[in-house]
């Protein structure tokens, strides 16, 4: 390395001095002062490789270990000779040539060309080669020096690394895989654990038996919840900036659905919950939403999870805004235990718990942490903590993003979202979903798995056939028509993806398109990504539970034909208006009956009254106005399927949060666009408007009475 860079400095010096040095026929001959002298030597004696020539190509010159090279005895010998006349290939002399003449009709050098080259000893060696042209006194070119370094050792070593990264990559892949298998194999038995026990519990009329049932249920929940956070740990590695799934998204319902997801942990633990989202904060960005809603879980559920008294909080704030980009802050605060100053340090390692796990204190595996603060550098943010032993923590990281467009947006709202958390996470009871009883086919190779699914499906009202192959499965698809298929992806022979291939390529002929779901005990977005590709409508991970069992067929019943023919048949042969309307056209206008706001109707969706006043407050400051401003919009251009949309949109959330007699506004407008009749629709809407209106200016009166 050393005569590397001797060589680029000496060659650095001699482009420097190229004007003073260039040869002429009594170079040689002429006195030299002792500066001229003293670079002749080093030049004669340098560990590396200088040569030059005349315009015509022929040697003029060079040091003792370019002869050398060559297997001549002294530097005369060379000296009148081209590069006809060495001992390389011809090939290697045209090549030679052709970049001579380049540099000597255009001036530009050629710098650390690496070539390979046979020495008259018949070792090759690589060669690391810089030309540059040389002037006489007028400042012509009139020809060319040239240095090489011998750079084999060095591409020797990096072949060497090359190979050594590749063995670790490959056995760090391998490592990968069998982590990834032997979770797959612990989830799927372990699934079936969490679902039967869940079963039994719900089942049990013994109190001791329905708390043996709860343990179980408990402990193999916790299970999983190790097995997915080592399964992060593994995928960790592999994500790159490159592969960020850069989507546009309403940061506040981000919020909203984390929001959500905790409010029955923190009924459960008497904690109050604050979100404070600044006005200025851009309503859509551009950001991975799935890493930004992890990081923020993580924290949040960190937070809830050591504070035994108190508050968390979560702040978003707008730090700097330039252009399209701007700089937001997060922070998810608590009034908790506090972390030691000695172990703020360690914090973020992985598997690292302020509480060993044997003191038993607090739950945890030590991954959320350092999930996080990966998951922020991924999008170039990092991440501060604070925190006071006994007094609380706060995390803290700025990360900057693009402001996104509306259009590019899903149109999807916070409280939409909130409405499938919170159904998510209520206690269901076995019902029937649909007077059209649907037909399902449920492929599972688990035995254990597969009788779970059929008890969930039972529950729903569902009728269904099973099939532990994919064979199988493609068999009965033949000889039966189903309203939905529910298929294991991994299955042994015929995986789900083939299974879903079929029957995709049989539906090729034909109109109908029947839903297929997956599940894995495998949780990676590239699993879900290949499964949608393949032509899968969704994919959940497993266990099942009752609530993802009716979500499934809510979600996907829409979608069968054979359901879709008997729900119109059912509402042609309905007498009055159409489905989930009043049976008069007068009755639609009747809604003094019915409450603005219900706070007991809320408390019992949201848990408690501090969580109904939060999310009240994040509904009156951004989505409702939003909504009410785009469905004025929507009615100024007559586009009524817009406003039957928007209408939907605000009826999911008036539903949870108690605003009853805007919920049936909602839906009385939605629903008569939605069944074709359009005599009373503007009266709809005016009635619609009229009363979130009025729910907005009553809510906003009874919050601050309750401050």
């Amino acid at each position: 390395m050393h005569f590397v860079w001797a060589a680029k400095n000496i060659l650095h010096f001699m482009i420097i001095n190229t004007r003073i040095n260039a040869p002429t026929p009594n170079w040689r001959g002429n006195p030299m002062d002792a500066t001229l002298d003293l670079l002749r030597q080093i030049i004669l004696n340098v560990p590396n490789y200088i040569f030059w020539k005349d315009r015509n190509l022929i040697y003029r010159g060079c040091n003792k270990n370019f002869a050398r090279s060559l297997g001549f005895n002294n530097i005369q010998e060379i000296i009148g000779k081209s590069d006809y006349q060495m001992p390389w290939a011809v090939s290697s002399t045209l090549n030679y040539i052709d970049e001579d003449n380049q540099i000597l009709a255009t001036g530009h050098p050629i710098l650390d060309k690496e070539i390979p080259m046979v020495f008259p000893n018949g070792k090759e060696r690589i060669l690391s080669t810089s030309k540059v042209p040389l002037y006489d006194n007028q400042g012509m070119i009139n020809g060319i020096l040239g240095i090489y370094v011998d750079i084999t050792h060095l591409k020797e070593d990096e072949k060497i690394l090359s190979l050594a990264k590749e063995a670790a990559e490959s056995a760090n892949q391998a490592k990968t895989q069998f982590i990834a298998n032997m979770s797959h194999d612990l989830r799927t038995p372990l699934s079936g654990v969490v679902g039967m026990s869940e079963l039994l519990r719900d089942k049990a009329d013994n109190p001791e038996q329905r708390q043996y049932a709860e343990w179980i249920h408990d402990c193999s929940q916790q299970l999983l919840q190790l097995l997915n956070g080592i399964l992060d740990i593994v995928s960790l590695g592999k994500v790159k900036e490159d592969e960020l799934k850069i989507t546009t998204f309403d940061i506040r319902e981000c919020i909203a659905e984390l929001v959500a997801l905790e409010i029955p942990t923190i009924k459960i633990r008497g904690l109050n919950l604050l979100v404070n989202i600044d006005n200025d904060v851009p309503k859509y960005i551009d950001s991975d939403r799935i890493k930004l809603h992890r990081i923020m879980l993580n924290l949040l559920g960190n937070a809830i999870k050591f504070t035994d008294k108190g508050h968390v909080a979560i702040d978003v704030k707008l730090k700097n805004l330039q252009e399209n980009e701007a700089l937001i802050y997060f922070a998810v605060a608590d009034t908790g235990i506090g972390i030691p100053e000695e172990q703020l340090a360690q914090i973020f390692d992985r598997f690292h718990r302020i509480n060993p796990s044997y003191k038993g204190i607090y739950e945890g595996h030590g991954v959320g942490l350092h999930i996080a603060q990966s998951y922020i550098a991924l999008l170039g943010g990092d991440i501060e903590v604070k925190s006071k032993p006994g007094a609380g923590t706060t995390f803290s990281f700025e990360l900057p993003l693009k402001i996104g467009r509306a259009e590019d947006a899903v149109d999807e709202s916070s409280l939409q979202l909130l409405e499938k958390a919170v159904h998510a996470t209520k206690h269901h009871k076995p019902k029937k979903i649909v007077s059209a009883i649907p037909h399902l086919l449920l492929v599972e190779d688990n035995l254990v798995a597969r009788h779970l699914i059929e008890n969930l499906a039972a529950q729903c009202g569902c009728q269904f056939m099973s099939a532990e192959s994919g064979e199988a499965a493609l068999e009965l698809i033949n000889n039966n028509e189903f309203d939905l298929i529910i298929t294991d992806i991994g299955l042994p022979g015929m995986s789900g993806h083939e299974l879903t291939q079929h029957v995709r390529e049989k539906e090729a002929n034909h109109k109908n398109h029947v839903p297929i779901v997956g599940l894995t005990a495998l949780a990676r977005n590239q699993i879900r990504d290949e499964s949608l590709k393949l032509g899968m409508d969704d994919v959940f991970n497993k266990p099942i539970s009752l609530a993802l069992m009716e979500t499934i067929i809510n979600q996907f019943l829409d979608l069968s034909p054979k359901a879709k023919a008997s729900q119109k048949k059912k509402e042609q042969i309905k007498a009055g208006l159409g489905a989930d309307l009043p049976e008069t056209e007068s009755e639609l206008f009747n809604l003094n009956d019915y409450k603005i706001f219900d706070l007991d109707e809320a408390k019992k969706n949201l848990g408690d009254e501090n969580a109904v006043k939060d999310l009240l407050r994040l509904m009156l400051s951004q989505e409702m106005q939003t909504d009410l401003d785009a469905i004025k919009q929507a009615h100024r251009k007559h586009d009524w399927e817009k406003v039957e949309k928007l209408a939907h949109k605000m009826k999911g959330g008036a539903l949870y949060l108690g605003t009853i007699k805007m919920k049936y506004a909602c839906q009385y407008l939605e629903r008569y666009q939605k069944a074709g009749h359009t005599k009373l629709l503007e009266p709809l809407y005016q009635q619609l408007i009229k009363i979130v209106m009025e729910t907005q200016n009553y809510i906003t009166k009874w919050l601050q009475q309750e401050t």
